[in-house]
């Protein structure tokens, strides 16, 4: 109740006391439930930095598998291809083949491991989300278990990848010189001052195969980092369990009681 001029002085003075007395244990009470959640998110931290870490790692590797993986630089042929870990393909070319007798080959790749790697990432992140307010020690195995096979699943993504290289540069990549559907389609590209022309003798053509981006070298590094974190929070967690504290300290309980007998 605000303070009127019909009031008296003492009483004006208590109820702004009052209302001063109210303010100061609603800002304790703020504070003391800032400090307790403070708390409990330190403890939080420090039971499962190793998880959580994982978890982080796990959702890093996932943004990644939408990034190139593979590419292919083959300058001096007829033109570049990228592919994802789900296998999406983004090709440029010029389709210097197109009119010779061979058919043009049309680029395939797989994305059965990138959705397997998505599926134990999904596991990983919500089983350890979970376990960091239920825990359970369950969770805790199944958060390890999708954490290594995360990590398999990703280097297996990249070494597929990496061993369709060959097949995916045949695709930007033109045939036999000698047909004459692939000399038209050179000499358009030439007419058009998109590339030189690749005449025998003349100038010096250079062209790299298809290699792994560093997107891919990058998530397999995350992914290692993350199992790494996760099982060096489990082996931590067992070793300063409480069981193995009191086994500790029953078994000096022990050999002290023994060395004074």
């Amino acid at each position: 109740m605000r303070p009127t001029p019909w009031q008296t002085r003492e009483t004006r003075h208590d109820q702004a006391d009052s209302a001063g007395e109210a303010l100061r244990r609603r800002w304790n009470d703020a504070w003391l439930r800032a400090v307790l959640v403070g708390k409990r998110l330190r403890a939080v931290l420090h039971e499962n930095w190793g998880y959580l870490f994982a978890a982080v790692g796990c959702v890093i590797t996932f943004v990644l598998l939408f990034q190139p993986w593979l590419t292919t630089n083959t300058g001096g042929t007829d033109g570049t291809i990228h592919a994802n870990a789900f296998g999406r393909l983004h090709v440029t070319t010029f389709w210097i083949d197109l009119w010779a007798r061979s058919s043009v080959p049309s680029p395939k790749a797989s994305g059965a491991w990138g959705i397997l790697t998505s599926v134990a990432i999904g596991v990983a992140v919500c089983s350890t989300a979970v376990n960091s307010v239920v825990r359970a020690e369950a969770l805790t195995y199944m958060a390890i278990v999708a954490t290594v096979f995360v990590a398999v699943f990703t280097v297996a993504t990249a070494l597929y990848l990496n061993s369709k290289g060959d097949e995916l540069t045949r695709v930007v990549s033109y045939g036999t010189a000698r047909d004459p559907g692939t000399q038209i389609g050179l000499l358009i590209r030439w007419a058009k001052d998109h590339d030189n022309y690749p005449a025998p003798g003349l100038r010096p053509v250079s062209y790299v195969t298809a290699t792994l981006t560093w997107y891919a070298i990058l998530a397999s590094a995350i992914s290692l980092l993350s199992t790494v974190a996760a099982i060096a929070q489990w082996i931590y967690g067992r070793k300063n369990s409480p069981y193995r504290q009191r086994l500790k300290l029953d078994g000096r309980g022990s050999t002290s009681a023994e060395a004074k007998s």
